[in-house]
């Protein structure tokens, strides 16, 4: 994917930085954050909001914005924008819209959208045929995630990790059946351990696994270039794509579900009053409640059978991978089908006494399972018993009430959803009855034209369900609509609108990826795929509200969408809005408060929504396949023999070519001095007049600590002229390259907005200099302050700003002071949030570099090499010398040039990549001195003596990931044809007598004395296992903390783990690295010292049990500390959890 924001600046060894000053970004102007494809429709939405939480926003823009290139801010082209219905309200978002396009445009890049009327931008997004493929690719991982009985390890699992789950537990569990007096005991034990976790919960659900498999494997099917078998799970490599491995995940449960009889049980719950520990909420490791499996059902049985029989579909081709594996998923789909026909009635489980959603279908969902199993087994076999089936009763009439896609005349978004993929299977089967498939196009051709393209004009953001479908779910129902769209194109259910289809269903793709009224793309971490407003938080009891992933959870997660009939429970006093109270597409919040709050109605992830998003895009994710890295390794050998040698030259990069390749996430840095005025994230001294403000201490209640923001309380005042409550904090001399400052403010709910009537802005910044000269800079003109989330950004152009005052030098700043003043008789609350200061004018939020690397099987690699090769050949040679010295300078000469390299498209060839070069000179001196009289040397034999050899090697590696930070290390710059260009400058000086300069191109030749010396050089076969071009670690020009890392945890003391350890990354050696452990009130508990002698890179320390064991069950924060001559040092504030 496209990298966003690429720098074209190179920092050399210049004092001042060069800065681009970007427009502020507002969230009115809506696009699809990941991107666009290249030659796809390319609609873009500003939005003014009328109705809903954001109600008090307004914003209007000019007649046309630009679509501008984010390297450079150059305008590429005007777009006019259009109002959806003549301005009339939106009633599904209560926005006032307009609408732009700029399909026209097909350049691959990072882009824009910028209103020159209200000088504000969009976010950044991509312009690439492969926008979508990372984003897919978490999406499909995502269900890794979601595995039950098996370790998450952080090998394949990253940041989140547990243990194997539910093995003890699930590998005896019984059957319970109330109907039968309950928990049947140990006769009925059996392993049901594996399969997925149904959602946020840790139950596992039989019956509604079929749809989700048809999802996966169809996605797979239709797109098979879209997926590779490099995601990162413990199957990656294996020669099967990874979506496969993940579906036989499934499977391998399902089998596990399947009765003697041909029978499945109906899924592995818990019951009502037998526990365990654990309460699902948290690591799922912990959790250890008693499991059963409930009993028999056909609808289970129906998704089993047809489960099984697209698995051995699927899994034929790969025979050598899972050999007897196709053969026995299609006897279980037999045995499955065999128990339907035995068993014509809908058959349920007693759901009496077990705790979770009842997993029983009705009669006509039972009809749709075994209509779905009849055309996959016939897809499998050709057996036409199958067909007949399905001819007798696709057209059965439903229960009343009950939507059926023939009788009703069209297919449905909302249900159906067995008996409507079991038709579309039918229909790719050469010999299916062409009256039925007719019947079945006629059907999907319809319902597309009932709902997404029939209706494509009705929601300004081309998006459009009905009101109700904006319930549980949605985004999952959402996929559904554009996965309609995708059926008709596929079956090509009307030719002249089968392109039209598809570019319908991608219009409910980038409603996923952020071009809706509130501007959330809905997939978990998706900004490691380009998105700028991902959702933070899901319920899920892994990542459950107060766990250390609280805000944190695992990526590639779709959340369950806007809930317009969401209410909390009964119990709980008030409403919540949102998502409380707000037109349909408004009904969402960020947030995953349990009971009584309820979220899991609004951001609860399930494997079926997911499903439905992965099967959307896939139709428009390229090609997966892998991209050989070449192996760049220079090797320069000067051996000063006798002899002759031969100097050659060999420039071969090695490109191993596999269906596989590893796939490694590096987050774009931000030059980001530091966080302020968050729960955990500030540091440094803030002042009002006297007062001081540290990180557990609060000594003033003029300033307080609010909920994850700093609370200013302001008395009235006629200006700040006149009197002032100011915010301010000491800067450190090198924290002086500030150029942009970003924070939310907000005034309390309730109170009047500020700045409406005020002769002067409300909020200034105020920077100090050591000449005591001060520099104002106010916030953008007319922006009040009100009760919702105010995002401020101030930018700092030092040269401009300050002129015709001179440019203060990098040690001029003493202090930033944020002065706050109201209107006279006006007082008021205001709260500070997620200030960030910034050393570079254009911060960007930090983005995947995916860099595409070939799994290196352990055969010998062919380097790039330089070497002399010799012959042993006796000579005989009676020569006069003189005394002559020769100095050989080897210097490698880098210009520092900026060099611009733009990443192009992953592909076979190379990874470029944008890299600041610097100079770097390895001298190498070889002095061989004879004397001046006349030698004769006769060498009888071949003697094994290696003379004044001199032997400089020099490994360059090559660094793919992007950075803007000064890097002086020997790079080459890849560009896309894999040319390397260097200039080796070889300089003899010698004594004024003989004076020799060699010029060395490809080879060269030198015989110094009458000495033959075999040498014999050795190549050593290297095993690369992973090839990623990283320099080596140097020591930065600031020492920092980062990347901290404890483990195990959460810690418990009083287990057999005798040490707590901590890893974490230092950018400079240091003597010493100290922890610092506070309370929940950050109150300081303890200082341990855990490591000595840390250099720059990977160091761990540890803690012992015993210094620990004196804390309680719970949650605590921690800093490690260090000082090493720059004054203390800390890393960010994390939590740290002790469970006994």
């Amino acid at each position: 994917m496209t990298l966003k924001r690429v720098l074209a600046t190179v920092f050399l060894l210049s004092i001042l930085n060069s800065y681009i000053i970007s427009a502020p970004i507002t969230e009115q102007i809506i696009v699809d954050q990941i991107g666009y494809r290249t030659t796809a429709d390319k609609w873009f939405m500003i939005a003014d909001p009328r109705t809903g939480y954001n109600a008090a926003v307004t914003y209007v823009p000019g007649a046309s914005v630009e679509l501008r290139r984010a390297s450079d801010d150059i305008s590429v082209m005007t777009i006019p924008v259009t109002a959806w219905n003549a301005g009339a309200e939106h009633s599904q978002s209560g926005d006032v819209v307009w609408q732009g396009n700029f399909s026209a445009y097909t350049t691959p890049g990072t882009y824009y959208i910028f209103d020159t009327t209200n000088n504000t931008q969009s976010f950044d997004f991509d312009i690439a045929d492969d926008t979508y493929n990372t984003i897919l690719e978490s999406s499909v991982k995502s269900y890794y995630y979601q595995r039950c009985g098996t370790a998450i390890t952080g090998a394949h699992g990253g940041t989140w990790t547990h243990a194997a789950c539910h093995t003890t537990t699930q590998q005896t569990a019984r059957l319970y059946d109330a109907s039968l007096g309950g928990d049947q005991g140990a006769a009925t034990a059996r392993d049901i351990t594996g399969g997925w976790h149904d959602a946020g919960d840790y139950r596992k659900y039989t019956s509604w696994m079929a749809v989700i498999v048809w999802d996966l494997a169809y996605a797979y099917e239709w797109n098979p270039d879209a997926f590779s078998d490099a995601t990162g799970i413990p199957e990656s490599n294996n020669g099967v794509p990874d979506i496969l491995d993940e579906i036989k995940w499934e499977l391998d449960w399902l089998l596990r579900m399947q009765g003697t009889n041909g029978a499945l049980y109906s899924g592995a719950f818990v019951v009502t009053g037998i526990n365990g520990t654990g309460n699902g909420i948290g690591d799922p490791s912990t959790e250890n409640r008693q499991y059963f499996y409930a009993n028999y059902s056909t609808a289970a049985t129906g998704s089993g059978c047809s489960s099984f029989a697209i698995g051995a579909r699927l899994f034929a081709p790969y025979e050598a991978a899972y050999p007897g594996y196709s053969a026995a998923l299609q006897i279980a789909a037999e045995n499955a089908w065999a128990y339907l026909q035995a068993n014509p009635s809908n058959i349920t489980y007693n759901h009496t006494g077990f705790d979770n959603a009842n997993a029983n279908k009705g009669v006509d969902a039972d009809r749709g399972h075994r209509i779905m199993s009849a055309a996959e087994l016939y897809r499998l076999t050709g057996d036409t018993d199958y067909r007949t089936y399905i001819d007798d009763h696709y057209d059965d009439p439903p229960s009343t009430g009950v939507h059926n896609p023939i009788t009703s005349g069209y297919f449905e978004t909302s249900g159906s959803y067995e008996i409507q993929r079991g038709l579309i299977s039918y229909c790719l089967v050469p010999g299916a009855t062409s009256s039925v498939v007719t019947a079945v196009k006629n059907s999907i051709n319809q319902g597309i034209q009932n709902q997404a393209y029939g209706q494509r004009n009705n929601d300004p953001y081309k998006s459009y369900t009905w009101d109700g479908h904006h319930c549980w779910g949605s985004n999952g129902i959402k996929s559904e609509w554009g996965n309609l769209c995708v059926f008709g194109n596929k079956l090509n259910v009307n030719a002249g609108l089968s392109a039209a289809y598809l570019k319908t269903g991608e219009e409910y793709l980038h409603y996923i990826h952020g071009r809706n009224p509130n501007a959330f793309n809905y997939i978990t971490q998706s900004q490691l795929y380009g998105a700028d407003k991902p959702i933070k938080q899901i319920y899920h009891g892994w990542f459950h509200h107060g766990t250390v992933w609280d805000i944190n959870p695992a990526p590639g997660i779709l959340s369950g969408g806007p809930n317009w009939y969401f209410v909390p429970d009964a119990s709980y006093i008030g409403t919540i809005e949102p998502p409380q109270n707000q037109p349909p597409m408004k009904s969402y919040k960020d947030w995953n408060t349990s009971w009584p709050e309820n979220s899991w109605e609004v951001t609860e992830n399930s494997t079926g929504y997911q499903s439905r998003y992965t099967l959307l895009a896939s139709f428009f994710a390229s090609a997966a396949g892998p991209t050989a890295t070449p192996t760049y390794t220079f090797t320069y050998t000067d051996t000063i023999t006798p002899g002759g040698p031969t100097f050659t030259f060999t420039h071969t990069p090695t490109e191993t070519f596999t269906n596989s390749h590893t796939s490694t996430q590096t987050p774009t840095p931000v030059s980001v001095l530091f966080n302020t005025c968050d729960t955990i994230n500030y540091n440094g001294a803030w002042t009002e007049t006297a007062s001081t403000i540290s990180i557990n201490t609060i000594e003033t209640a003029a300033i307080t600590q609010g909920t994850g923001a700093l609370q200013i309380d302001v008395e009235t005042i006629a200006a700040w002229q006149d009197g002032i409550a100011s915010l301010g904090g000491f800067v450190p001399s090198d924290w002086s390259g500030i150029a942009r400052i970003e924070m939310d403010v907000y005034i309390a709910p309730g109170e009047e907005p500020w700045g409406a009537a005020d002769t002067y802005h409300q909020l200034v910044l105020v920077v100090d200099s050591n000449d005591t000269s001060k520099w104002y800079r106010t916030i953008t003109a007319n922006q009040n302050i009100t009760t919702g989330m105010n995002h401020l950004v101030f930018t700092i152009n030092w040269a401009l700003d300050l002129d015709p005052d001179p440019i203060l030098p990098i040690d001029a700043i003493s202090n930033l002071t944020f002065i706050i003043n109201s209107e006279t008789g006006n007082t008021g609350t205001l709260y500070f949030d997620n200030m960030i200061l910034y050393s570079t004018a254009s911060p960007e939020t930090p983005t995947a570099t995916i860099t595409l690397t070939p799994v290196i099987s352990a055969t010998a690699t062919a380097t790039v090499t330089m070497t002399e090769v010799l012959s042993a050949t006796a000579t005989l040679t009676a020569t006069a010398t003189v005394t002559m010295t020769e100095v050989f300078s080897l210097t490698i000469t880098k210009t520092p040039t900026a060099t611009v390299t733009v990443t192009q498209d992953i592909s076979s060839t190379s990874t470029p990549t944008a890299t600041a070069t610097g100079t770097s000179t390895v001298e190498v001196s070889a002095t061989s001195t004879q004397t001046a009289t006349p030698t004769a040397t006769h060498t009888e034999e071949l003697s094994a003596t290696v003379t004044n050899t001199i032997t400089v090697t020099i490994t360059i590696t090559s660094s793919l990931t992007f950075t803007a930070t000064p890097t002086i290390t020997l790079t080459p710059v890849i560009s896309a044809t894999n040319t390397v260009t260097r200039t080796i400058t070889i300089t003899s000086f010698t004594s004024p007598t003989p004076t020799v300069t060699p010029s060395i191109t490809a080879t060269f030749t030198r015989t110094i004395t009458v000495t033959v010396t075999p040498t014999v050089t050795n190549i050593i076969n290297t095993l690369t296992p992973t090839v990623t071009l990283t320099p080596a670690i140097q020591e930065g020009d600031k020492q920092e903390i980062t990347d901290v890392f404890i483990y195990p945890h959460p810690f418990n003391p009083e287990s057999d783990e005798m040490k707590m350890f901590i890893r974490y990354k230092l950018s400079k050696s240091t003597g010493l690295v100290k922890l610092r452990l506070y309370s929940s009130a950050f109150r300081l508990i303890s200082e341990t010292e855990i490591s000595q002698n840390c250099t720059p890179g990977i160091n761990t320390g540890s803690v012992n049990r015993g210094k620990l064991k004196n804390l309680s069950t719970g949650t605590y924060y921690f800093v490690l500390t260090t000082d090493n001559g720059e004054g203390e040092i800390k890393s960010k504030v994390d939590k740290l959890i002790i469970m006994k």
